[in-house]
């Protein structure tokens, strides 16, 4: 077995980047009903999981986004229809010919393999997707894995990615460095977004980070879905800033003055909004990566009272 590390990767800690052990068929399963909403009724999206996967180091969040962008990719990219298949498996290196390549030590490792059987989906696409699942960083960026990973193109239409086996119990970083002020979840979120895929995206990200989530097109129809409900969202997201807008977020700063709120609207984000606290409000126009979004969630949901 490769010996697990001593330290967390270098860097400032923070919630969306943090590596933890975690079990790759676990994260599957609990992904794959938004990751099949996003890539559209014309994308086949199969999954054939180890039966008895080992457990590896990785960062969910960014787990999670990668998928998420390589599903909207094969939504845009192929629209006559496909198939994603994405297949995990267990590998042991015990001899030089079990190595993948030629750096890679003796031990137990967990594949993860992405393939395209008619190969609609361009190999710099997945590639930088791999390096981000296990990088926990923006493509191009140096990659920084606790510990020894191997990346490479399978025959074919598949990329494979390498990952350690740890014997470790599934603990997240988070429980071994004590409770954080940016450990997430439950507080209730509204999500306002009119783009139905990026609506799902953000609603996936969240919903896995373990907020509940309302997730609607328009301020209108959160005006109904909130009506006579005893419970009130602790932040709002809203990518417009109308008259609609301002007064749903007027009426529930006044049900919750601890109500925070995230604008996406490219100009004049605080039009009719008056009021608001200050160090709860944030403008983060788009584009943004859901990094950046689940981050800035955390501070403003954390910042003191």
């Amino acid at each position: 077995m490769v010996p697990p590390p001593t330290e967390f990767p270098p860097g400032d800690y923070d919630s969306a980047n943090t590596w933890e052990v975690v079990n790759f068929n676990s994260l599957l399963r609990s992904l794959a009903p938004i990751l099949r909403q996003v890539a559209g009724n014309k994308i086949s999206l199969e999954l054939r999981l180890a039966s008895d996967l080992g457990q590896t180091r990785i960062t969910p969040s960014q787990f999670q986004e990668a998928l998420l962008k390589l599903c909207a990719h094969a939504k845009k990219n192929l629209p006559a229809g496909g198939k994603i298949i994405i297949r995990t498996a267990n590998h042991v290196v015990a001899s030089p010919a079990d190595h993948s390549a030629v750096f890679m030590q003796a031990g137990r490792y967990i594949t993860l393999t992405i393939s395209d059987p008619l190969q609609g989906l361009t190999p710099s696409v997945v590639e930088n997707l791999l390096k981000l699942i296990h990088a926990g960083r923006d493509q191009g960026a140096d990659l920084v894995h606790p510990y020894g990973h191997i990346q490479r193109i399978a025959e074919g239409s598949g990329f494979i990615l390498y990952l350690p086996e740890t014997m470790e119990v599934v603990v997240t970083a988070r429980n071994r460095q004590g409770v954080s002020l940016l450990s997430r979840g439950p507080e209730w979120l509204l999500i306002i977004e009119p783009d139905g895929v990026l609506r799902k995206m953000i609603t996936g990200l969240l919903t896995f980070d373990g907020y509940e989530v309302m997730a609607v097109a328009t301020a209108a129809e959160a005006q109904g879905q909130l009506a006579g409900k005893v419970q009130q969202p602790q932040l709002v997201f809203m990518a417009c800033g109308g008259k609609t807008e301002a007064k749903l977020v007027g009426q529930l700063y006044e049900a919750n003055k601890q109500l925070c709120l995230i604008n996406a609207a490219t100009e004049h984000p605080w039009w009719g909004i008056v009021d608001f606290p200050a160090p709860r409000m944030m403008h983060l126009p788009k584009p943004f990566t859901l990094k950046v979004l689940s981050e800035q969630i955390r501070i403003l949901l954390d910042r003191p009272t």
